[in-house]
């Protein structure tokens, strides 16, 4: 079923490549863009606009599907570790303690900053 379904996606995009209303069209041949046409405006000032997009949503499917093949065959593993913060520390020097003493703040107070201009 996933195969059938990767398949079709595939030949959808292939199809699309070889369209010549896509030809011209920057990225276009690469099967990956599509093309809506829209009517914009009232009265007099109708038209009619083409719109070139990638097809984030196929590429998106296609890429879920190629993760599910992977974690059935055993090719895809999520991976954690586990860090325990108090052996870490126990290791560190009296100097490596003393440098995150000062560093700390710094890096709060940057984060802080950039977290305000991001807002």
């Amino acid at each position: 079923m996933l195969n059938e379904s990767h398949q079709k996606m595939l030949q959808v995009i292939d199809e699309r490549a070889a369209s010549p209303d896509l030809a011209n069209v920057p990225g276009g041949k690469t099967g990956i863009v599509t093309k809506t046409i829209k009517g914009i405006g009232n009265g007099d000032d109708f038209q009619i606009v083409e719109i070139y997009e990638v097809d984030t949503a196929t590429i998106g499917k296609i890429c879920d599907i190629q993760k599910l093949v992977a974690e059935e065959l055993g090719q895809r593993v999520e991976r954690t570790e586990t860090v325990h913060l108090n052996r870490l520390f126990e290791k560190m020097t009296a100097n490596e303690l003393d440098a995150m003493d000062h560093a700390a703040p710094v890096c709060l107070l940057q984060s802080l900053a950039d977290l305000d201009s991001n807002l």
